[in-house]
């Protein structure tokens, strides 16, 4: 069994974050007071 492409590919999926948003996006707001409803319905 080859450990050495299992290792590549954790070292390259832990170092993949870099591509992430760098921003704060607001928090979504008013949706918890919107009443739950079945898909059917919606």
């Amino acid at each position: 069994m080859d450990t050495n492409n299992g290792d590549k590919s954790m070292s390259l999926r832990v170092t993949d974050f870099s591509s992430l948003p760098k921003r704060m996006l607001a928090p979504i707001e008013g949706y918890e007071k919107t009443p739950v409803v079945s898909i059917e319905d919606a």
